[in-house]
């Protein structure tokens, strides 16, 4: 079963709910006390040694960090595939702050053994953003 270490009011933490709810993944919520310290306890911190929400335990197998997580679920790639077949970008006519949001979480997931080439649109999506003028390579990226 999947457990979600979440915060009730943490933006971070809402996407992944949400993704979650919109996949229809059955997941088991473990409430954390901030205030009371709850990320500083031993036990959370062997999940994760940073003590940031969220994170989720499946099954022993734990993610952190919220982009993460919603690559871990690996049907984010389902949705974002076919959303770029008919566009360039995730939102408008050019590149935004949404693609370079999700940008090295996509580029990255092969590390966590993700294969993105099922993914045709998503690999030229990866293939535009490094065409961009003035773009920055980062070591352990999946290579087309």
């Amino acid at each position: 079963m999947i457990t979600l270490y979440d915060v009730p009011l943490s933006g971070n933490c809402h996407k992944v709910r949400l993704l979650l709810s919109f996949l229809a993944v059955p997941y088991h919520t473990h409430p954390m006390d901030l205030r009371g310290g709850g990320q500083r306890s031993p036990d959370y911190l062997q999940r994760n040694p940073f003590g940031q929400v969220p994170v989720l335990d499946d099954d022993g197998w734990v993610v952190r960090d919220s982009q993460a997580i919603l690559v871990y679920a690996d049907k984010v790639l389902a949705i974002i595939d076919p959303h770029l077949e008919s566009r360039d970008w995730l939102v408008g006519d050019t590149v935004s702050i949404a693609d370079l949001a999700i940008y090295p979480c996509l580029a990255l997931a092969p590390e966590g053994g993700i294969d993105i080439d099922a993914y045709p649109n998503i690999v030229a999506w990866i293939q535009r953003i490094r065409a961009l003028p003035g773009y920055v390579p980062m070591p352990g990226m999946w290579q087309a």
